[in-house]
């Protein structure tokens, strides 16, 4: 510290050696310790939310199974349940018995005209053909198709060839029904050939009024030689 009067130095001193004034004393700068608040990070509220709800649904989930152990279903709820389950199957066999059986299950004479033999299968009556390709025949508003599934058998001494519309449908009322040409449909007779002794198997598809049961019509096979050649078989 130097004295402002006579340029002396005074160093520490109140006074100045030399020539006895007075040294004024600066203040000292007080330092106070800076505050850095910290980043204190609060409860987790989500968390404690998550557990609340955890906690609970397990409560929930053990009271049942304790309420269900301590006091099991009473013997009316269970028979009110069979009860009805018995009602349901009731329903259920009597749709079923209503349902009238397939002519499926019928059986036909083989007919025989000296050239080939025919046998009828099965009949059904479809609402509609798969043709392969996620595609499928459809009949016309009103009509269904009956199926009738048959065996061709040539007996004659060479190779006999026959269309699909060889086969005519008949009703009991004098209607002619032609069958309908599915090319693509699987195991659908067409344009065929066989040699002597062979035989073919395949359905043939009439569009018929949906009304109509297979009962209602005769099936009729023309040969194209000889119309004395022909074959009926009653359907049933």
């Amino acid at each position: 510290m130097f004295c402002p009067k006579c340029g002396a130095d005074a160093g520490d001193a109140n006074f100045c050696p030399k020539c006895g004034a007075k040294i004024p004393q600066q203040p000292v700068p007080s330092y106070q310790p800076m505050h850095i608040p910290l980043n204190k990070k609060g409860p987790k509220k989500k968390h404690k939310v998550w557990k609340i709800i955890l906690v609970t649904v397990l409560g929930i989930i053990l009271g049942t199974i304790i309420l269900s152990i301590i006091f099991p279903a009473s013997d009316e709820t269970n028979s009110s349940s069979s009860s009805i389950s018995s009602k349901v199957n009731e329903s259920n066999s009597s749709k079923t018995s209503s349902k009238p059986v397939s002519s499926k299950l019928a059986t036909y004479e083989t007919k025989n005209n000296g050239t080939v033999s025919i046998t009828v299968n099965s009949v059904d009556k479809k609402d509609s053909i798969s043709a392969g390709l996620l595609t499928e025949y459809q009949p016309k508003a009103g009509a269904k198709i009956l199926v009738v599934n048959l065996k061709v058998k040539n007996t004659s001494n060479e190779a006999y060839s026959f269309l699909v519309s060889n086969f005519q449908l008949y009703s009991n009322d004098g209607k002619k029904y032609s069958p309908s040409a599915m090319l693509t449909a699987k195991n659908y007779l067409n344009a065929e050939s066989i040699n002597p002794g062979v035989s073919i198997s395949g359905d043939v598809g009439f569009e018929i009024p949906e009304n109509m049961k297979p009962s209602d019509f005769t099936l009729k096979f023309q040969d194209i030689v000889s119309s004395d050649n022909n074959i009926s078989i009653k359907l049933k």
